[in-house]
């Protein structure tokens, strides 16, 4: 039995270029066309563990793995040996799920959508299969270029790329 290809998109970009932001648009418009969203966040740099929550108070007092639970949620933190991979990551994430966003990544070889903000720096990332980029000034590139204010825009070209790619 073959399983249908898993459709993964990479949100780029520099720190504090609005990553996050795009891919919370994203959401609220792949989500209005009914598809199933998992995300996967590249957390190095923004994952603290000396919040006021609970279950991250217990995590970082040193249990292995702390399972926070309210009806309908379930979020895991649980130690690992190394740094887990993304493909073991997303071998864990249900079939049904119709989209996998990762934000960062930068270096997998999943298609990318660059992300650029005027204050952060014009200059690209420099990396591999960038297929789109969103900006907030004009600049010249050879791939579609999307503003931030329009998600349901960006939402309709990763539909069309993978539907046309399988």
């Amino acid at each position: 039995m073959t399983s249908k290809p898993r459709k993964i998109i990479s949100i780029v970009g520099k720190h504090d270029s609005g990553k996050t932001t795009l891919i919370k648009g994203l959401l609220q418009s792949l989500k209005a066309k009914n598809l199933k969203v998992s995300v996967i966040k590249n957390a190095v740099t923004s994952l603290t563990l000396n919040s006021e929550y609970d279950s991250e108070i217990l995590f970082s007092a040193g249990a292995d793995a702390v399972y926070a639970t309210n009806p309908g949620v379930l979020l895991t933190y649980q130690r690992t040996e190394s740094a887990s991979r993304l493909a073991q990551i997303i071998e864990m994430i249900p079939a049904e799920i119709d989209i996998i966003i990762t934000e960062g990544f930068k270096q997998e070889d999943y298609p990318k959508i660059e992300v650029m903000r005027a204050e952060v720096g014009s200059t690209p990332l420099n990396i591999h299969n960038v297929i789109a980029i969103v900006s907030d000034f004009p600049l010249t590139s050879d791939k579609p270029i999307f503003s931030f204010q329009n998600p349901e825009e960006i939402t309709a070209f990763i539909l069309r790329f993978f539907d046309s790619s399988q």
